[in-house]
């Protein structure tokens, strides 16, 4: 490949670095996975307390 056909053809970036260059996807990552974890472990702790019985 010469230098001409260099120029011409963008060089393709790899997918993870688009990702990880995406700081507000960071962002949303960072709060979502671990609201969509606590919430999912906060509904299976209220669904083990046992019902009251008077």
């Amino acid at each position: 490949m010469d230098e001409r056909e260099r120029r011409t053809k963008p060089e393709r970036i790899p997918l993870g670095q688009v990702l990880m260059d995406d700081i507000y996807l960071l962002l949303a990552l960072g709060l979502g996975i671990p609201l969509v974890f606590y919430v999912a472990w906060s509904v299976i702790d209220v669904m083990r307390v046992p019902l009251f019985k008077p």
